[in-house]
């Protein structure tokens, strides 16, 4: 009798350290992950949050279904964990809805800035353009008074001119 009792008691408490063991395991599992996605945003912008959701929502049901055998100090620790990552996420949205906002800020500031240029550009091409067809009419007028008193060299480099301005 005192063998079957020692033996029921060795099962039990073996019986009981698994299932210690496996909560330990559980929940180590958890911290990790938690640990892990608290690392990892840091470093990163985008973020899959439905991903990181399902797989903290995995692991800390794994931890709730046996968090009766937690110690209190994991348990304390645990729900600290569970605050930390609710505040890990909301911080980590925040800096992101941040980061978009500067982001869309200054790309509105460098299109209106662009788009202001590319307007003025396309002003003074065109304000440029017809003060230079007005000049050469000028100098052609000028050149078909004046051509015949010109050197020859003058009236060769006028006709090169010429015909790039003709070329058009």
């Amino acid at each position: 009798m005192k063998t079957i009792q020692t033996i029921l008691s060795l099962t039990f408490v073996g019986f009981v350290l698994s299932l210690t063991a496996q909560n330990n395991s559980d929940y180590n599992e958890f911290k990790t992950y938690v640990d892990s996605v608290e690392k990892s945003i840091i470093k990163k912008g985008s973020t899959n949050w439905d991903k990181i959701d399902r797989r903290y929502d995995t692991l800390k049901q794994k931890v709730d279904r046996n968090a009766d055998g937690l110690s209190a100090e994991i348990s304390k620790e645990y729900k600290q964990m569970e605050s930390g990552y609710a505040s890990v996420k909301k911080d980590a949205q925040k800096n992101r809805q941040d980061l978009e906002t500067e982001a869309g800020s200054l790309l509105g500031k460098a299109e209106q800035w662009l788009d202001n240029k590319q307007q003025n550009a396309k002003e003074n091409i065109n304000e440029g353009q017809e003060r230079l067809e007005e000049s050469w009419e000028d100098t052609k007028r000028w050149f078909s008074e004046n051509y015949d008193d010109l050197s020859d060299a003058t009236k060769e480099r006028y006709n090169k001119l010429k015909n790039r301005f003709d070329y058009k």
